[in-house]
């Protein structure tokens, strides 16, 4: 009996320690990152695609583990744990890992060009990206450190730095007339290191349901070397889809290198066609053509058309055998009348030939006349031929109509 309790007590003592002893040890959240490093410039911001395999220390449950940030640091070459925080990166990671297996955390890591600037005026040739991950289970953290060199865009890692998209105008919209086949767009990527540059040009119609579906329309596959930059069109012909009225989007979707940032977007609308109007025809009412004048005022007038909202009087240089004259005129606006610089005006009786506008004044509707005074007349040549013509302009600025060209003499 005696045995018995002396037996059952020896247990007692025993039992916890065998247990302790039986169970395994505590594992540490254990982190591997891939790759270990990349090269980055610091004319441009690079980008690099990283994967952390995560292996948790906690056993027979599923363990959450997660990362709130990474960061960018500077460490001293002579003591690690002397560190400077130059940029940080605030997309959470986290992933959740059966029992007895690992897991994975990916993400396209953008590694801005004022990172890479505070880490060259460090004065060192390196610095870091660092995240730390937590399991929920045991508490238990890990770090992953990306090594970042410092180097040129030749020897860059592969990636996109930057991508403007824009129309053949220049700017990133644009508006055509339905049936139109003349719209492209362009992509300038600016790059890093050498390798195959693959992804398609999409565009997005409306459509009558309001989803925004996007279809290919080429596939890009280009190799291009030491980090600069390239210009991407879309198809030469035929030009953007231009067959539904309303507004269309267009893309540039590039699958590697990994750019770290979402490319952007530009969009272009599409109006209903317009017909283009007859032009009218003025009716000049006098000089007649062919005449000889000599003293001033000499009045040119017209005859009113509709839709007009003002006139421009143009006298133009001509001589009898209707070839152009010297290039020696000014310009003379009604409402100001200094000289100022001349311009060519293609003459639709010559469509050869470029004359010269020796005064070009704007009348307003109501006015359907000029008077050359004696003031005009000191700016041109006697015995010299011109021609007159007058142009009828509606309220944007368009020709509405116009006269035919007369011929004058001045003696």
């Amino acid at each position: 009996m005696r045995t018995s309790r002396f037996y059952r007590a020896w247990l007692w003592v025993l039992g916890p320690a065998w247990l302790l002893t039986a169970s395994p040890s505590r594992a540490q959240l254990q982190t591997q990152i891939s790759p270990t490093g990349a090269n980055v410039v610091v004319t441009q911001s690079s980008a690099v695609f990283v994967s952390f395999t995560l292996r948790p220390g906690a056993i027979g449950a599923p363990t959450n583990v997660s990362s709130a940030l990474g960061q960018f640091v500077v460490l001293s070459p002579s003591d690690r744990s002397v560190r400077e925080v130059i940029g940080t990166n605030l997309v959470p990671l986290q992933t959740t890992i059966a029992p007895g297996q690992t897991g994975t955390a990916v993400e396209t890591l953008l590694i801005p060009q004022d990172v890479s600037i505070r880490g060259l005026k460090s004065g060192l040739d390196r610095f870091f990206y660092e995240r730390t991950f937590s399991s929920d289970v045991d508490g238990s953290s890990s770090v992953a450190r990306l090594t970042c060199r410092l180097g040129s865009s030749a020897f860059g890692l592969f990636s996109i730095g930057q991508v403007t998209l824009y129309f053949d105008n220049e700017r990133g919209e644009a508006t055509v007339q339905q049936g139109s086949t003349d719209l492209h767009a362009f992509a300038e990527v600016h790059y890093n290191g050498t390798g195959l540059v693959e992804g398609t040009w999409e565009v997005s119609e409306p459509s009558p349901e309001g989803e925004r579906t996007f279809r290919v329309i080429e596939t890009i596959k280009t190799y291009v070397t030491y980090g600069d930059r390239i210009l991407l069109r879309t198809p030469a012909v035929p030009g953007l889809p231009a067959q539904v009225r309303g507004q269309h989007v267009v893309a540039l979707r590039i699958s590697s290198p990994p750019s770290g940032f979402p490319l952007p977007v530009v969009s272009y609308y599409v109006t209903e066609p317009v017909q283009p109007q007859a032009q009218r025809t003025i009716q000049l009412l006098g000089p007649f053509d062919n005449t000889s004048v000599q003293q001033p005022p000499i009045t040119f007038s017209w005859q009113p058309v509709s839709q007009a909202v003002e006139y421009r009087f143009e006298l133009l240089e001509g001589d009898p055998h209707g070839l152009p004259s010297k290039l020696n005129v000014a310009t003379d606006p009604l409402r100001a009348l200094e000289p100022a610089s001349a311009y060519p005006i293609l003459l639709p009786q010559f469509s050869t030939e470029k004359r010269l506008v020796a005064f070009s004044a704007q009348t307003d509707l109501a006015t359907t006349r000029f008077l050359l005074n004696a003031k005009h007349l000191q700016r041109l040549r006697r015995g010299q031929a011109y021609l007159w013509r007058v142009v009828a302009l509606d309220a944007e600025g368009e020709t509405v109509a116009q006269s035919p060209v007369r011929r004058i003499t001045l003696f």
